[in-house]
């Protein structure tokens, strides 16, 4: 990969025994942001470099010790010549430094394995040197990234090596000074090593004094390149091509909790020097977009401290094997000197967002369908010397996209990514209206996998548009981070920022299509609860956003109120949803044009709502798949006829949408000898409805049964599945039968060959009664029948209760479906008199979120 051949090159600029790190950048004591590498890897920087880091605001430089020019021969002469003057030079700029302890020379190696003692001297020495001037120590760099040969790149030993390299520096640093943070070595996952955290932590947790020790580190660093949004979704997870569960859920699966920082972050420039385009690289101006955008995903996700890699080039990157030179870079300022559009944008982030006490995160528009929809991000930072600062960009490339926000003030300064006022934007009933420039960069790593290149997977959104209010106020509350997207259910978490000792929440939800905040949970004192739990059931492909607020027990509010916009969201992928197979959809009027009876009408109208399965609760107003129209003519199987059209409706005050089929042929019922069936469904065979009969007199007189005319070698694609025969035991008529025995054949779609006999299938019998939804009642037996020469599989139900027909007030229909295979059924009515007369509407008595 391209990370990979960018760090091999980079190995070869600093000669070590090992294959020594080209580490990145740190920030300051109370800055969070910071750089990588201000000094030259070869000496200290100039007075200009040290300024143009200082002119940043950032305050953190992060280098490596390395421990082979420390200490090269193995004696006790310690040379920190360099490394004194960076020190000294980062702490008169205000800058301080987070080091890195590696690289062991080949004389403190035995049986290819560090020596863990004069590790630990050397780890003494420079922790004990630098105490006053040196507060957070880095063990090893990214000791999980691989060379292209599958063996460690930076760390070439074992897992258990390095948890043991790991225990022994923490124990020595801690008897130092146990005031000073150890970082365990960044991780460069999710390149080519994605087991080794795991692994790690798991071996650490072996050690029985691994707890009582912090287990052996302070903080958890990882590096994250070119796709923007990884520095928020590797922290919390996210779901894809594998899915990850997230760092943090990968330490609290060992009992763990730590801040994470990112030590390194950055994407290579390619339109410079003797750049080439390739997977992974950008513009400058893209680099530019990055940088704000990479900073405020940071930022919402929680993470402490971020460093850009880096300030200058200083060779580091691919190298063009055809030339032997640089193909990338990765510098703020160029090694001439020149400063970057990412500099002036990386100092624009520095100056929004160092010091905000809250931001938020809220995806709006993505897909769960196509992964190469993501939608607009939208970042708010709260409590900021400016004031309210939003961060919205489009994720997507194509056309500019456009986002509504509700606004905190008349009005906002509005401005780009390097921090140049754009002019101010008036909000207009009470929102402000913004166009988003498409994303530009689909440069992605796919192109390396088999996946295959993505032209419509854009790794970097497009330009930024930054809105500054006045609102210097801070949210009473806040939400915890979500993932991009979830499977229902899911925890959300919230917390008070007013200081109160026992503050009470409200929190309220909003689906975003839908557009309107609904009370979740009110006057609560829990700070955690689990969303789209037990009947309250999500809709799938629906980003859900969260708010909350604070009161103190007498109900007056710890501060601000609701804000105007959302706080946290997540796009629900699965789990606990809505779909085919839980709703239930019901006819609830087939409406003759110019109300002729059945004997004259040619056309007719049907409408039907959408419960949530077993209740009339309707569906939301926005949902968005529409049910078709399935009809059946006598004992023929089911076609599709229709696709509703959506109408919204107010019954008892709710608000739900009715759908409806229009001009619907049922001519064929004129004939008295014709009888014909409706049902709907979502596209899915096993969608529950009820039946609709329609006909003079709709009762199922007895067919003549079916005759295969030929058995398939092969299962079909598609089959018709029809009830040939509903035989009540002894005979009886219908108005005295308890129990029928109910058989079935199954054809190839469109014609009588039937289906082969090793069928395997599960084939099932669903009734439904009067206008109740279908049910499943039944599970069919297979048993081969013989029609002259013809051996062919019948599915048999035995013991089928069919009392309720016993009242000529009720009607009893069955259909049959097939497991994992298209199916179209005939219906057969069971009934004294199986007409529809006009049933009792449904009327819902709630809507789903």
């Amino acid at each position: 990969m391209a990370r990979l051949l960018r760090v091999l090159a980079l190995s070869a600029l600093v000669a070590t025994t090992l294959g020594l790190v080209e580490a990145p950048a740190a920030a300051t004591e109370t800055g969070r942001f910071g750089l990588v590498w201000i000094h030259p890897p070869s000496g200290v920087a100039s007075a200009d470099r040290l300024a143009r880091a200082s002119a940043l605001g950032a305050k953190w430089d992060r280098f490596p010790f390395y421990w082979n020019e420390v200490q090269p021969n193995g004696d006790n002469q310690w040379q920190y010549g360099t490394y004194d003057a960076r020190v000294a030079a980062n702490r008169a700029n205000g800058i301080q430094t987070q080091g890195i302890l590696l690289g062991a020379p080949g004389w403190a190696t035995q049986s290819g394995r560090i020596d863990e003692g004069k590790w630990a001297e050397y780890v003494r020495q420079t922790v004990t040197r630098y105490r006053d001037s040196v507060r957070y120590w880095e063990v090893w760099n990214e000791p999980d990234l691989l060379d292209g040969s599958g063996k460690g790149l930076f760390w070439p030993y074992s897992v258990a090596d390095y948890a043991s390299l790991l225990r022994v520096t923490y124990l020595t640093i801690n008897a130092v000074d146990p005031s000073i943070t150890v970082l365990m070595g960044a991780i460069a996952f999710p390149y080519n090593n994605e087991g080794f955290l795991g692994q790690l932590l798991a071996e650490i947790a072996k050690d029985p004094a691994a707890k009582a020790n912090g287990f052996y580190f302070d903080v958890l660093p990882f590096h994250s390149y070119d796709r923007v949004a990884r520095l928020y979704d590797l922290p919390l997870g996210y779901m894809g091509r594998p899915s990850y569960e997230g760092l943090h859920a990968a330490l609290r699966r060992h009992g763990i909790s730590k801040p994470l920082w990112v030590n390194e972050f950055g994407v290579p420039i390619w339109d410079s020097g003797d750049g080439k385009k390739a997977p992974g690289r950008a513009t400058q101006d893209e680099q530019a977009a990055y940088a704000i955008q990479a900073s405020a995903y940071a930022l919402a996700a929680g993470i402490e401290r971020v460093f850009f890699f880096q300030l200058y080039d200083d060779g580091a990157g691919a190298v063009d094997p055809s030339t032997g030179r640089p193909a990338e870079y990765f510098g703020l300022v160029s090694n001439d000197g020149q400063a970057r559009p990412a500099y002036v944008a990386y100092r624009h982030a520095i100056q929004l967002m160092d010091g905000a006490r809250l931001v938020t995160r809220v995806n709006t528009g993505r897909s769960v369908v196509d992964d190469g929809l993501k939608g607009v991000e939208t970042i708010t930072l709260y409590g900021t010397p400016r004031g309210k600062v939003t961060i919205v960009w489009s994720a997507d490339g194509g056309q500019p996209a456009t986002r509504k926000l509700k606004a905190s003030s008349t009005g906002a300064t509005v401005l780009d990514k390097s921090g140049a006022a754009k002019g101010t934007i008036a909000a207009v009933d009470g929102a402000y209206t913004l166009t988003l420039p498409a994303a530009t960069n689909n440069n992605n790593f796919d192109c390396y996998t088999s996946h295959g290149c993505d032209p419509d997977d854009y790794i970097i959104g497009g330009d930024p548009v930054i809105l500054v209010e006045s609102d210097t106020s801070v949210p009473s509350a806040a939400i915890s981070p979500l993932p991009t997207a979830s499977n229902a259910p899911f925890e959300v978490k919230w917390r008070s920022l007013s200081g109160s000792a026992s503050p009470r929440f409200d929190v309220q939800v909003m689906d975003s299509v839908e557009g309107v905040w609904r009370d979740w949970l009110t006057n609560t004192q829990a700070t955690s609860a689990r969303f789209g739990e037990g009947q309250q059931k999500l809709q799938r492909g629906r980003t859900y956003e969260f708010r909350v607020r604070a009161r103190d027990a007498a109900g007056n509010l710890l501060g601000a109120d609701y804000p105007p916009n959302g706080m946290a969201s997540t796009l629900v992928a699965g789990g606990n949803v809505l779909s085919s197979s839980n709703i239930d959809a019901r006819i609830e009027i087939v409406w003759p044009h110019g109300n002729q009876p059945v004997s004259k009408a040619d056309k007719v109208n049907i409408a039907s709502y959408l419960f949530s399965r077993d209740s009339t609760v309707s569906v939301g107003p926005n949902w968005d798949v529409m049910p078709r129209l399935y009809r059946s003519i006598n004992d023929g199987p089911e076609e599709q006829v229709a696709v509703a059209t959506k109408r919204l409706t107010t019954v008892n005050g709710l608000t739900v949408p009715v759908f409806e089929f229009n001009d619907v042929d049922v001519s064929a019922a004129r004939d008295p000898r014709n009888r014909i069936f409706f049902h709907v469904g979502m596209g899915s065979r096993h969608t529950e409805s009820n039946t609709w009969s329609h006909a003079v007199d709709s009762r199922t007189y007895f067919p003549k049964t079916d005759v295969p005319t030929a058995v398939l070698a092969t299962a079909p694609a598609e089959v018709d599945a029809k009830v040939q025969i509903v035989w009540p035991h002894g005979g009886a008529s219908v108005d005295k039968a308890d129990k029928a025995n109910v058989v079935a054949y199954l054809f190839e779609r469109g014609t009588k060959k039937s289906v082969p006999t090793g069928f395997a299938p599960a084939v099932r019998l669903y009734r439904s009664i009067d206008n109740g939804v279908e049910e499943e009642v039944a599970v069919g037996q297979m048993m081969l029948k013989k029609e002259g020469s013809l051996t062919f599989p019948t599915w048999v139900f035995n013991d089928v209760d069919v009392s309720a027909a016993r009242d000529p007030n009720h009607r009893v229909y069955f259909r049959v479906m097939v497991d994992n295979t298209t199916h179209y059924s005939n219906v057969w009515a069971h009934a004294q008199d199986a007409r529809t007369y006009f049933p009792n509407q449904d009327v819902p008595t709630g809507v789903l979120p």
